[in-house]
C-alpha cells in the first residue's frame, strides 16, 4: 500500500479518526507535528538548527574548565530528589547532559519525517556534528568519556536515522505520485 497522509483539518470532525487510520497516521504522531510546526511548517530556527549541538556544547561547558577532572565533575551530583520509597535519588550532570541529548535525539528523529531542501542541510550539519565529536573524542583529552561518546553515537545516529527516513519517505512521496 503506498503511503497516504491525513492532512488535519482545522475542524476535528467524528470521520476523522477513520481517515487518520487509514492514512496510518495516529493522533499522537498529528500531535507531536503540532507542537514542532506551526502553520504546517517546521518553525525555521528548528528546522536547520543540528539540535544535538546542544548536548555537545553543554559537555564542553563543564569539560573543558574540569580539565584532567573531567569524571569528577560529570559525577558531581547535579539535584537530589527523595522518592516515596524514602531512597535518594541523585541525578549527576553526566546523567543531565545525557538526559538533554535523549530529548534532543528524539526532536530530530521527528524533524526528519518532513523531507525539505532544510531537512537536508540539517542533516549535512548533523554529520559535521559528529564528525567534530568523533574528532574531540579521540584527541582531546577531556572529551575521552563515556558520557562524551554516547552523545558522539547519538550524533552518528541522528545522521543515519534523518537519511534512511528522509530516503524512505522521498521514495513514499515518488510512489504515491505515479499512482
Amino acid at each position: 500500500m503506498c503511503c497516504r497522509r491525513w492532512v488535519e483539518p482545522r475542524s476535528s470532525s467524528r470521520g476523522s479518526e477513520h481517515l487518520r487510520a487509514w492514512a496510518g497516521v495516529s493522533s499522537i504522531e498529528l500531535t507531536l507535528q503540532h507542537v514542532l510546526t506551526q502553520q504546517g511548517t517546521i518553525m525555521p530556527g528548528l528546522q536547520i538548527f543540528p539540535l544535538l549541538l546542544i548536548p555537545t556544547v553543554l559537555y564542553a561547558l563543564i569539560a573543558i574548565p574540569a580539565g584532567e577532572n573531567v569524571a569528577e565533575a560529570m559525577a558531581a551530583v547535579a539535584f537530589t530528589m527523595p522518592l516515596a520509597s524514602g531512597a535518594a535519588w541523585s541525578f549527576t550532570w553526566g546523567h543531565l547532559i545525557l538526559l538533554v541529548a535523549v530529548v534532543t535525539l528524539f526532536i530530530e528523529i521527528l524533524k526528519s519525517t518532513t523531507p525539505s531542501g532544510a531537512q537536508m542541510v540539517d542533516n549535512g550539519l548533523a554529520v559535521a556534528v559528529f564528525i567534530v565529536s568523533f574528532i574531540l573524542f579521540l584527541l582531546v583529552k577531556p572529551f575521552g568519556t563515556t558520557e562524551f561518546f554516547i552523545i558522539t553515537l547519538m550524533s552518528l545516529l541522528d545522521f543515519l536515522t534523518g537519511s534512511v527516513i528522509m530516503t524512505r519517505v522521498s521514495q513514499r512521496t515518488v510512489q504515491y505520485g505515479q499512482h
